[in-house]
């Protein structure tokens, strides 16, 4: 069997078409290491997956991260806005002439 330590994990890029909160879920080891993860946010796909996602994906990061990055805000803040960003991409799908989604950076605070 051939495996990857999570402590050799310096960087996580996820990209999984709304099944995010599923991949949370089944990586609690990497998620305890405290690696950064860099994933897509778009509320469409993720309530596609599963209804609902929002308040619990929100405390899943909230369990490992300190901050995120919003790509198209571009700038930090703490993880517990990630409601509001999330309601924010859910809000402008909606609109024809916008992209509901956006890629968000997480990390903790033992990285800064």
């Amino acid at each position: 069997e051939h495996s990857i330590a999570p402590e050799d994990v310096g960087f996580v890029w996820v990209d999984a078409q709304g099944s995010e909160e599923r991949i949370f879920e089944g990586a609690e080891d990497l998620l305890r290491h405290g690696a950064p993860w860099y994933i897509e946010v778009a509320p469409h796909l993720l309530e596609r997956s599963r209804p609902d996602p929002c308040e619990r994906l929100a405390r899943k990061l909230a369990q490992h991260f300190d901050f995120l990055w919003d790509k198209k805000a571009g700038w930090p803040m703490s993880v517990s806005s990630f409601p509001l960003v999330y309601q924010h991409y859910a809000n402008i799908r909606k609109s024809p002439t916008k992209t509901a989604h956006t890629n968000i950076l997480l990390w903790n605070s033992r990285l800064d």
